[in-house]
């Protein structure tokens, strides 16, 4: 009998797990946080970071309705633990992981992984289809093992050859794989000195249960992402198009590390989704900000990565690269 006829499992009860447990961690990272210990609190982020990436690196967002709510509750109370601390004075290590963890937590919940895992099954290989269908399934059994405490690493084993298959056997599943083990060195490697990425990231504060907004910046010649502060989701205006006081909630936070710079490329999160902030007028009111840089949106920096011949050849019109979440 195969590890995985042996071991039956309920994919709903260990998500459910899993927001049980993101739960008190996020309880705990808050007294934490309210106490004044976030050397304490960034200690144990960063021994945590590394293996909800793990858990994340499945393509979540492809289950039932029922699940994704659960997914989109425990990954989001994840990306809320990390902000806040990395936000209130973390170190460069933390924001480094902050920027690495923004990456795939809007990679699980693009539409392109939906489509991939539609098309891999709905192949005629029928070979790709039971290799895929056996790595989710062990992928599974080991997020359970590791929440019981169980050793993960005979089936890490049995996970890292069966993706090496699929990577040969199919193309797709190997640009899937490359993309979700994209990191933010991947992201610099890619930029010119002359380019800045900017990864939104929006969270709720621990200070008022509201959702923030804070900017992970990137450029080339840095040796760490650096993480800043912008603003409440309720300090924006009606009007924030004609609003300079909002422009500068935007921008001058990151005014002094645009030195330079002729390209923006930007990520937006949260309430920044409905908002053009390559249209909001200059800090001091002369003008837009999209007449001193060139401001490319896309879905995630990733975009950087896997669309290379498109950022090679650079426009001064504002873009859209990948889906949108």
């Amino acid at each position: 009998m195969s590890l995985i006829e042996d071991i039956s499992f309920n994919t709903f009860d260990l998500l459910t797990t899993l927001l049980d447990k993101s739960s008190v961690e996020r309880q705990r990272y808050r007294a934490l946080y309210k106490k004044g210990m976030n050397e304490e609190a960034e200690a144990l982020l960063l021994g945590e970071v590394d293996e909800k990436i793990s858990l994340l690196k499945f393509p979540l967002s492809q289950m039932d309705n029922g699940i994704s709510n659960a997914t989109a509750q425990w990954t989001g109370q994840t990306n809320d633990n990390i902000c806040n601390i990395a936000v209130a004075g973390g170190s460069e290590n933390l924001a480094v992981k902050a920027f690495d963890y923004a990456l795939i937590y809007k990679q699980a919940f693009l539409t392109a992984e939906s489509l991939m895992r539609a098309q891999l099954l709905n192949s005629e290989n029928e070979q790709v289809k039971a290799k895929f269908n056996e790595l989710q399934d062990l992928r599974t059994i080991m997020q359970q093992h590791s929440e019981a405490g169980l050793s993960t690493n005979d089936l890490a084993g049995q996970i890292t050859q069966l993706e090496a298959q699929l990577v040969e056997d199919s193309k797709m599943y190997g640009d899937f794989t490359a993309s979700i083990n994209l990191k933010w060195t991947d992201i610099r490697e890619r930029l010119k000195p002359e380019d800045i990425v900017i990864e939104f990231v929006s969270y709720t504060s621990f200070e008022d249960d509201n959702e923030h907004i804070a900017a992970l910046l990137l450029r080339k010649d840095w040796h760490a992402p650096k993480i800043v502060y912008l603003f409440s989701a309720e300090q924006v205006p009606d009007n924030c198009y004609e609003s300079v006081q909002f422009s500068r909630l935007c921008w001058e936070p990151i005014s002094h590390y645009l030195n330079n710079v002729v390209n923006i490329y930007f990520a937006p999160a949260g309430i920044l989704y409905n908002i053009g902030i390559e249209s909001l007028m200059l800090p001091d009111g002369n003008g837009n900000i999209s007449d001193r840089y060139n401001l490319f949106r896309v879905s995630s920096s990733r975009e950087l990565v896997k669309h290379e011949n498109s950022i090679d050849d650079r426009k001064g019109d504002a873009v859209i690269y990948g889906g949108i979440i």
